[in-house]
């Protein structure tokens, strides 16, 4: 069995984020999105979705937020390209029982640390960013592992279990990331040891703070790989990637 594999890294925002995806989804065999910080019935619920077992209503009303069933969403767009050209789907993320960071508690330690600035608590605000970059990065160090080890072995093993892919010749594998993790292509690339190729696709460069958003993925880039002590500036474009940036005395 040969394994075509495609990494996309790309934005993943809005609707159109995920149109930008669809024809890839349309044309794989084994489907890998960027679902972290899941739970076993939801991750059930999807595979049912993309075997056409599960109707897209049932799977929006039962195993989703609201806020993730219109076609106006990222994810809204991608759970219907997954129900209607039906891949199979293998989540390789960690769940939520691998204790990273949710996005919940990111949201909410941001709206804190702003709201300390806004204080003019600057010295506190400051320190305290200075531990939330290094714990998210921590959290993305320890997520890229997990997801990139034994990575082909994990794969070979999806395929195998599959009676609708385990007759092929070749598999089409399309893994979706955000643009921030290219680094993990080489590795993924040194395991596949066939035919792989890298796909990079920045929806949001005509955004007005785009260079903020370059600049970020750097950053968070050397937070990972070498635990980079960012300065004052680097931690308020982190807290602060795509609006004004404010400049707080922090004497």
């Amino acid at each position: 069995m040969r394994i075509h594999l495609t990494v996309i890294f790309n934005t993943h925002g809005t609707a159109d984020d995920a149109k930008r995806l669809v024809p890839y989804i349309k044309d794989c065999d084994l489907f890998i999105p960027e679902i972290t910080n899941w739970h076993h019935i939801f991750r059930n619920a999807i595979y049912r979705l993309s075997r056409n077992e599960l109707s897209l209503q049932d799977f929006k009303e039962k195993y989703i937020r609201p806020d993730g069933w219109s076609e106006d969403t990222y994810y809204g767009v991608l759970y219907k390209a997954i129900y209607e050209y039906q891949p199979e789907i293998y989540i390789v993320e960690p769940s939520r029982n691998a204790g990273l960071m949710t996005v919940k508690t990111n949201l909410d330690t941001r709206r804190h640390l702003r709201e300390l600035l806004e204080d003019s608590d600057a010295s506190k605000a400051m320190k305290e960013l200075r531990i939330f970059f290094s714990k998210e990065c921590s959290s993305n160090r320890k997520r890229e592992a997990y997801l990139t080890h034994n990575f082909k072995s994990r794969i070979t093993k999806r395929i195998g279990r599959s009676k609708k892919l385990l007759p092929k010749e070749s598999v089409n594998v399309l893994m979706v990331i955000g643009v921030g993790h290219e680094a993990i292509f080489e590795n993924l690339a040194f395991q596949i040891k066939g035919t792989v190729e890298k796909i990079v696709i920045d929806g949001q460069n005509h955004l007005d703070c785009h260079g903020n958003l370059q600049k970020l993925s750097a950053l968070r880039r050397k937070g990972i790989a070498e635990h980079y002590s960012p300065s004052d500036e680097e931690l308020l474009l982190f807290l602060f990637p795509g609006g004004s940036i404010p400049s707080p005395s922090l004497s």
